[in-house]
């Protein structure tokens, strides 16, 4: 959604892609947590170099977007 705003908004377009950027990290992360966790206890990880988030935001830089 974010990627799409920036094609019809220029004058936005860094912060909007940049927003995109820390989102898709977010879901990956979310999704790769998910499914280490259903893992039997028994079964060593597939992968252990999973994602992790390049930018993490305080509290009070989402507040502020």
């Amino acid at each position: 959604m974010y990627r799409q705003t920036a094609a019809f908004r220029p004058h936005q377009r860094d912060s909007l892609l940049a927003q995109a950027a820390e989102w898709e990290s977010r879901a990956v992360a979310e999704l790769e947590d998910y499914f280490v966790s259903r893992q039997a206890p028994s079964q060593p990880p597939a992968n252990l170099n999973y994602h992790t988030p390049a930018y993490t935001p305080s509290p009070w830089q989402m507040a502020a977007a």
